[in-house]
């Protein structure tokens, strides 16, 4: 309708109805569909009312239901709910699928600052001889610990930039999943490198302490 629609009169399913109020568009079904216009009537075999409040809505359960009652005896009040509780219920799948995604992640995030530290780790043990040469050549712990430091970069550096593409590319897969956000938002892709780099700190920080640690005399003789 064009103009004020207050007042004015359509038919629908073969009977004429009078508006009375005006809402904004709403979602009917799903949280993620897109808001559609759409109008409201009341039937005699069941209707839905919705209540604002500025009080907790649990508190005034009781007394929505006595107001049903007490203006139609025979209604039968079969459902008092909140919003909160219905959109919790329309988004379990999605929040079922978040959880179980973190929980991957968390996963793949702790297996590579596993896998980072038992690949330094292994490079230590078998570069002691260099180490206790060069320390003995005068090289002072903090310039054998940025020796494997600079190692550890240039292998998160190397992951990264392999990696990043892939996950760009990858995340179209899961764009049908995802609601109000791009699977290529920047942000999220800076959050995730920020994160990554600070695993592979973690991973790398026993091996660089025990490159810095090695005494000459030991490393050579075990050469």
């Amino acid at each position: 309708m064009d103009g004020d629609a207050l007042g004015k009169r359509f038919a629908w399913n073969e009977k004429w109805h009078t508006v009375v109020g005006l809402v904004p568009d709403a979602k009917q079904r799903e949280y993620t569909d897109a808001a559609a216009p759409m109008f409201y009537v009341i039937t005699r075999s069941g209707s839905n009312f919705l209540i604002r409040t500025s009080v907790p809505p649990e508190s005034l359960m009781p007394a929505v239901r006595g107001a049903i009652v007490s203006k139609d005896p025979g209604a039968v009040v079969s459902r008092l709910t909140t919003m909160n509780a219905l959109l919790a219920t329309s988004i379990a799948e999605e929040r079922y699928r978040a959880l179980l995604s973190s929980v991957f992640g968390c996963s793949a995030l702790l297996l590579s600052a596993i896998g980072i530290y038992g690949i330094l780790a292994r490079n230590v043990t078998d570069r002691l001889r260099e180490f206790g040469v060069r320390s003995a050549l005068g090289a002072t712990p903090r310039n054998i610990r940025m020796l494997v430091l600079g190692q550890s970069a240039r292998l998160v550096g190397l992951g990264l930039l392999l990696g990043v593409p892939a996950a760009l590319v990858a995340s179209r897969a899961i764009t049908a999943m995802l609601y109000g956000v791009s699977p290529a938002a920047p942000h999220a892709f800076a959050m995730v490198t920020a994160v990554l780099a600070a695993c592979a700190a973690v991973g790398a920080f026993a091996p660089v302490h025990r490159a810095g640690r090695v005494d000459p005399a030991i490393a050579l003789r075990r050469g």
